[in-house]
């Protein structure tokens, strides 16, 4: 998979869960951590597997 363009996202979590993001018009550390789970959950493509991804990268100590 390709990155996303102007997605700051890109090489922090994995292009399947960027792409899924950018489809919600999250392309931004700043708008994700806005988000709460149950909105992330409504974005077409994305489950649990990729909230799991952004909360051990961002709530657990990750690179970000």
């Amino acid at each position: 998979m390709r990155q996303i363009k102007g997605s700051s996202l890109n090489g922090v979590l994995s292009p399947a869960t960027v792409q899924a993001l950018a489809r919600g018009g999250i392309t931004t550390v700043e708008q994700l951590r806005a988000m709460n789970p149950k909105q992330l959950m409504k974005i077409d493509g994305f489950g649990a597997g990729k909230l799991r991804e952004i909360e051990s990268v961002f709530f657990a100590g990750g690179q970000a």
